[in-house]
């Protein structure tokens, strides 16, 4: 079948049609163009992460699956100048796009939204400390429930009205370059 095109060529574009869900990956400092631009996460996916020194299960990570705000809501956080122009220009309205995360920042929010949903079950444990001291940072291995769901992926509905925020520090091994952790906001 050979698609139809108008003089610009969008007409085809713009006819109702089905549409893949395909979502690209957001890292490092790319991550920045999500600091305070609204989205909704759909789908939190865990996976094997590291293995931590002198730490016996080794880490997850979690995947967020996301689409950023349409353009009507964006415009009206730039209007409201809750969303600078500069920030605005780098994300594109309801793109879809994956983020990942093993810190004691985003992987800790997201499991205990799951534990508080009933969407997973978690063992009674510390809620405050370090990365690896807190219930929040425990692996699906050691989870009471909902491990295979959170492997296979859980549907979500988590609105970010604030994006994504970070906070700098300096980086607890050494070095120049400052640490970071992120937040959804």
């Amino acid at each position: 079948m050979a698609a139809r095109a108008d003089s610009t060529g969008l007409d085809w574009w713009t006819e109702p049609a089905d549409e893949i869900d395909g979502h690209e990956l957001v890292k490092d400092a790319a991550l920045f163009a999500l600091v305070g631009v609204p989205f909704i996460i759909t789908r939190a996916t865990y996976h094997a992460g590291i293995q931590r020194k002198g730490v016996t299960h080794q880490d997850d990570y979690v995947s967020l699956e996301l689409r950023v705000a349409p353009a009507g809501h964006i415009a009206s956080r730039m209007a409201a100048g809750r969303l600078s122009a500069d920030a605005a220009a780098k994300i594109v309205p309801g793109e879809q796009l994956v983020i990942n995360d093993g810190s004691t920042g985003i992987y800790r929010q997201v499991t205990q939204y799951l534990a508080l949903k009933g969407l997973i079950t978690l063992p009674p444990g510390a809620e405050e400390g370090e990365k690896g001291e807190t219930v929040w940072d425990l692996p699906r291995s050691l989870w009471d429930a909902g491990a295979e769901d959170a492997t296979k992926g859980i549907p979500i509905a988590l609105r970010c009205s604030r994006g994504l925020r970070v906070s700098e520090y300096d980086n607890p091994t050494g070095g120049d370059a400052k640490a970071r952790t992120w937040y959804l906001a």
